[in-house]
């Protein structure tokens, strides 16, 4: 229900050409999700795909800092 957390989830899903989301059930009642990013289904071997794409996207973001302290 976060309202920012579906455009990181479609960055990150568009990023790996996945799709995640769909239909869920919380608390035993099924609630339709819309579909987020493009491609084919996520699978297990995603996990680590995706583990990789938040690593380098924290090592860019490290070096951006970085150069603006120095600047």
């Amino acid at each position: 229900k976060s309202p920012n957390a579906g455009l990181v989830m479609a960055s990150g899903a568009g990023a790996l050409e996945i799709t995640i989301g769909g239909p869920a059930i919380y608390d035993g009642i099924q609630q339709d999700k819309p579909y987020l990013g493009a491609g084919t289904r996520a699978q297990a071997k995603d996990i680590q795909r995706s583990i990789t794409l938040v690593e380098k996207s924290l090592i860019v973001w490290l070096m951006a800092i970085t150069m603006f302290l120095l600047v």
